[in-house]
């Protein structure tokens, strides 16, 4: 049976791991096969899923984590929240956001990332009551967007997402391989900006047809 908790310290190892993995399996050759440049792939893993990086934020009394571990101990899936920092003029740091959710590959069909989301989803309602909750997912990933519209975001924006300096110096040999691999997918390096409207979350305003909704992702 796999258990659904909050991350402990002793986690940081195993949970950096599991980032690093998913994020592959997500983004690189077995995924999306987005063609980052080497350097600034390692520069934007090592910023971001190295074990100092991961005890810090599980540290940080501003974030919250869960983790999904499996009857042998390993972790397969993961999410984290904390402050609003998207890039649109709505947006403040009072507001809650899902800063990443993500499941291992192998472990798809058990549920994870639903059970997940409605951690985080409970979690910023409560600590956040009567307030939007953001999410960004990448514009060419058509499976968790559609999830998220189906528990009430909207999308309401775009902006672009930095690994390493793609986003400010792009080289020309870069630019042509990157723009070759959007002609044969038709997908674009843009991340979706999603709002979840307070009125929906509210427990003061929530309908008895969102209870429901939620009773179930949950």
């Amino acid at each position: 049976m796999v258990q659904l908790r909050p991350a402990r310290p002793e986690d940081a190892a195993p949970l950096a791991a599991l980032k690093l993995v998913t994020f592959r399996e997500t983004f690189l050759e077995e995924g999306f096969a987005i063609p980052y440049p080497p350097a600034d792939l390692a520069r934007f893993e090592a910023a971001s899923y190295t074990l100092p990086v991961v005890a810090a934020e599980i540290a940080d009394p501003a974030k919250r984590n869960w983790v999904a571990e499996a009857e042998d101990g390993r972790l397969i899936g993961y999410a984290q929240v904390g402050p609003c920092k998207l890039p649109h003029p709505d947006a403040t740091e009072r507001h809650g956001e899902l800063y990443q959710l993500y499941v291992l590959r192998a472990a798809w069909g058990m549920r994870l990332g639903g059970g997940l989301l409605g951690l985080a989803m409970r979690h910023l309602a409560a600590t956040r009551p009567g307030l939007p909750l953001w999410l960004g997912v990448w514009s060419g990933n058509a499976r968790a967007q559609a999830v998220y519209r189906q528990k009430g975001f909207e999308k309401v924006g775009e902006y672009r997402f930095k690994v390493g300096d793609i986003t400010r110096a792009l080289r020309a040999d870069y630019l042509a391989e990157v723009r070759n691999w959007m002609a044969h997918s038709g997908l674009r390096q843009q991340v979706c900006l999603y709002e979840r409207p307070a009125h929906r979350w509210s427990p003061i305003m929530r309908s008895a047809a969102s209870s429901t909704r939620t009773s179930r992702c949950c």
